[in-house]
């Protein structure tokens, strides 16, 4: 993404930035600003998984200290904010 914008500083050290050119008071001045920045840094990162789980094997309940410890892991390194629900198992009616 480029953009290009104005920084508008008084001699108070107050500043703001416009997207135009505006009309300065007598103790402001504009500065010309060209900003580049790259598009991927606006995309959320996706966080995907595959999991399989031989048939041949019965899986064992994990501890649940497991699965904080993956949250845990996965925000530091990402960021985003994860939440884990347990549910009961329910079998499906054929």
């Amino acid at each position: 993404m480029k953009c290009t914008g104005y920084l508008n500083v008084n001699s108070r050290g107050t500043a703001r930035f416009t997207k135009s050119r505006v009309g300065l008071n007598w103790d402001e001045i504009s500065i010309k600003i060209n900003i580049d920045v790259p598009n991927e840094l606006f995309q959320r990162p996706i966080i995907q998984a595959d999991i399989k789980v031989s048939e041949d094997i019965i899986p064992k309940p994990q501890p649940f200290n497991l699965i904080l410890n993956t949250k845990e892991l996965i925000e530091q390194s990402s960021g985003v904010k994860i939440e884990f629900t347990v549910k009961p198992y329910e079998e499906k009616e054929e």
